[in-house]
């Protein structure tokens, strides 16, 4: 099973619980040999805390944290695809925007996918 999860900010990241519950979730899920890709945004971090816009393998799975602590190109780029890949998209946050241009992209194009 391969899971999905965009998230505004996620760990390290400290500006909320869930960048911390997810984080620890999504260790729980892979440890049990789920696969987890999770999109995320630079949004709380610190210069140099992590390596931005590429995928890092992590003990929680594959992370993307995108450069940008908003909204970017590459950044849907990354929704688009771990969504057409992913057999479940846990979306976390109902006004976040990534969370709504998943919500979206899914229904207009994925209409089956849970």
């Amino acid at each position: 099973m391969n899971i999905y999860f965009p998230i505004g900010a996620f760990y390290p990241s400290q500006i909320g619980g869930p960048c911390n519950t997810l984080f620890w979730h999504t260790c729980a899920l892979h440890s049990k040999g789920i696969k987890i890709n999770i999109t995320t945004t630079s949004l709380g971090l610190k210069d140099g805390e992590v390596e931005l816009d590429k995928i890092l393998e992590k003990q929680c799975g594959s992370v993307y944290y995108d450069s940008n602590p908003s909204v970017s190109r590459n950044i849907v780029k990354q929704i688009f695809s771990g969504i057409r890949f992913a057999d479940v998209i846990h979306l976390n946050s109902l006004f976040n925007i990534l969370s709504i241009i998943s919500f979206f992209y899914i229904k207009s194009s994925f209409s089956k996918k849970k």
